[in-house]
């Protein structure tokens, strides 16, 4: 399985992608840290200041990767290249999976990352305007939290998967992650340390059962 998830990083073509991912840091950290989110009146507690940056990270980085599916997954399918892969010495269900592994990798590791930098120069910037004291407990809150997001960013990329892969489409892919991030906002904002802990499980569940349904009859479909 790391052989071909090697496979699949040197197939892959990562430099745009990588580019992207690291554009977006820049311009997140001026959306977040310097306009305030578009609050006019900026935060008072670190508490908002970091739902916001959660919640822009990981919509920005569920729709990079559902970009990054369309590439490595779905134009396969449609260039009809994929026929080629599926050639190779190993079970499609296996090069699938290998696929999907690196692509949630490549999503859990670039919001962690993103967030942990976003936030740092957020702290930096603000430390002496923002009402609360910027304490370890705090600090190590946060760093759960941005666990738990990429955990859930993950889950609803494996979401955009099955969609796109139901539909063989790439806005099929694309436009769900924006969605779902929109309509769940109040995970971001309202939720306690409790209640996401249970809902990015839940992502997380709910996109490997999809993602299961999407690969489990591929030994015997045809390329369409």
């Amino acid at each position: 399985m790391l052989k071909l998830i090697k496979l699949e990083y040197r197939k892959a073509q990562l430099k745009a992608l990588i580019i992207s991912s690291i554009l977006a840091i820049p311009i997140l950290i001026y959306w977040c840290v310097y306009n305030k989110s578009g609050h006019p009146d900026g935060y008072d507690h670190y508490e908002n200041a970091f739902a916001d940056i959660h919640y822009f990270v990981s919509t920005t980085f569920a729709i990079i990767a559902a970009v990054f599916i369309s590439k490595i997954v779905l134009e396969e399918y449609r260039s009809k290249t994929i026929s080629i892969l599926f050639t190779y010495p190993h079970s499609r269900r296996r090069l699938m999976i290998a696929k999907l592994i690196f692509i949630s990798t490549f999503v859990f590791v670039s919001t962690i990352v993103s967030s942990g930098v976003i936030g740092t120069v957020f702290v930096v910037e603000n430390l002496h305007t923002i009402a609360d004291s910027w304490t370890n407990s705090l600090l190590m809150e946060e760093v759960i939290r941005t666990l738990l997001f990429a955990m859930a960013t993950v889950g609803i990329c494996l979401v955009s998967y099955y969609i796109g892969m139901l539909r063989k489409s790439v806005p099929a892919t694309i436009i769900p992650p924006f969605l779902i991030t929109v309509v769940s906002s109040d995970f971001y904002y309202g939720g306690s340390l409790s209640e996401i802990v249970w809902i990015s499980i839940g992502w997380v569940v709910l996109g490997i059962v999809l993602a299961y349904m999407s690969i489990r009859k591929i030994e015997k479909s045809d390329i369409q």
